[in-house]
């Protein structure tokens, strides 16, 4: 049980207890899971005795450490020092909760299960938290604006965008917040088939078209279409009979529909993929978003090809990128200082293919993993983080790196522990 006598608890009892405070206050803003992860990193380094050293060898470990480690090396060949230090700093995830997961013993599949359910309970906190937010500000400062917590300052938007602001209100944007909701719905749907307590079960049919309705509102439009895609793919993969994949598919349609129906930015949004003139020169269109990456596209890939084989170190990356703004008179790009906005291009940029290759084996080999044992929770999140990464930089925002060292290490160590049983 979860609740009982603080004098009954023992180290996995604790241990379980902080994983659920971080799982649930993982959506809000960073000192949260700041603080936890102290608390979390002095018991761990308290309790040594119960390692199990010989997790410290799994590849899934290794490859997600590995990312973090070229961060390490490639501050030696760095100009920016400082800028370079900082992104070590904020990657620290990336090394220290998947040795957590990996070093102490294996958690029971319930405590997962109650550990994915207090990440659902936080999400939709944070939801809720977002909506009334906004709506007070809405009432209490105009029509057409809203407080932006992270600037500490009156946001002026088109109603048609207020929805793309909400997640500021959690020092969070769209994208970040869609990657969270995504991964929650998935929760959803697999602790309700999972759970046996119908009270749980009830709770996660309020939460999931509250999750659903949210991704709408704020157009996460890559989030949404990781979604699709990586929902259809579990549907084929999964062991269920053909009427409940039928069912399960038209569902998903209908609820596609709905959405899209009262949702006229997100259909917006879908549609800029379709506008193939957007894709001629960057600033033919400086309101679609799609003409808007292909700015930042052109130059990332030219300061990749200008700084092969080793790329330009950990502190760099930007520094290439605005020389590259700035040659091509992409004046607004250049103001905002914008990143890759790719995943893949920004370890290629800093670190060459070696950064490519070893971000990509970080995703695709526990892809391999989880397909291999029929972990499809764990195979949704790795697919969902993937697609994600094609449209922005996940791993250099707390909010994506606390998301992914956390679940890739606790399923990636479930798995591996599998493996090795």
């Amino acid at each position: 049980m979860l609740i009982k006598k603080i004098q009954d608890y023992g180290v996995m009892d604790w241990y379980f207890l902080l994983l659920l405070l971080f799982a649930l206050f993982v959506n809000f803003p960073i000192p949260f899971t700041r603080y936890i992860s102290y608390v979390l990193a002095i018991f761990w380094a308290f309790n040594y005795s119960k390692f199990e050293w010989k997790g410290l060898k799994s590849p899934i470990l290794l490859s997600t450490v590995s990312l973090y480690l070229i961060l390490a090396v490639g501050l030696l060949y760095s100009d920016e020092i400082f800028k370079g230090a900082y992104k070590l700093d904020k990657g620290s995830g990336l090394i220290f909760l998947p040795v957590v997961f990996f070093t102490m013993p294996r958690l029971s599949k319930e405590r997962i299960d109650a550990i994915l359910l207090f990440f659902v309970v936080g999400t939709v906190l944070a939801v809720l938290y977002c909506l009334g937010m906004s709506w007070y500000q809405l009432y209490t400062d105009g029509i057409n604006s809203f407080y932006n917590g992270y600037y500490d300052q009156i946001v002026y938007v088109e109603w048609d965008k207020f929805g793309t602001q909400m997640p500021m209100f959690i020092v969070s944007n769209h994208v970040y917040m869609g990657l969270y909701i995504v991964f929650a719905m998935g929760c959803c749907m697999y602790l309700f088939f999972g759970l046996k307590d119908k009270r749980y079960r009830y709770l996660l049919l309020l939460a999931f078209p509250l999750l659903v309705y949210f991704l709408f509102l704020i157009k996460a439009t890559m989030a949404f279409l990781a979604l699709c895609s990586s929902s259809l793919l579990m549907i084929f993969l999964s062991e269920i009979d053909k009427k409940a994949k039928i069912m399960l598919f038209l569902g998903g349609i209908i609820v596609l529909a709905a959405g899209l129906s009262i949702n006229k930015g997100m259909v917006r949004k879908v549609s800029e993929l379709f506008n193939l003139s957007a894709y001629e020169v960057a600033n033919s269109h400086p309101d679609n978003h799609l003409a808007s990456r292909v700015g930042i596209y052109q130059c990332a890939f030219v300061a990749v090809k200008d700084n092969l084989p080793f790329g330009t170190g950990t502190g760099d990356a930007q520094t290439a990128l605005n020389a590259c703004y700035k040659e091509r008179a992409y004046k607004a790009w250049l103001e905002r200082g914008l990143n890759t906005h790719n995943q893949y291009l920004h370890y290629m940029l800093m670190f060459g293919f070696i950064g490519l290759l070893l971000f990509s084996f970080a995703l695709f080999y526990p892809i391999l993993r989880s397909v291999e044992q029929k972990h499809f929770l764990y195979l949704f999140f790795l697919l969902v983080f993937a697609q994600c990464s094609l449209t922005e930089n996940l791993l250099t925002v707390n909010k994506g790196v606390m998301l992914f060292g956390f679940f890739n290490g606790l399923f990636g160590s479930t798995v591996s522990s599998n493996k090795s049983s």
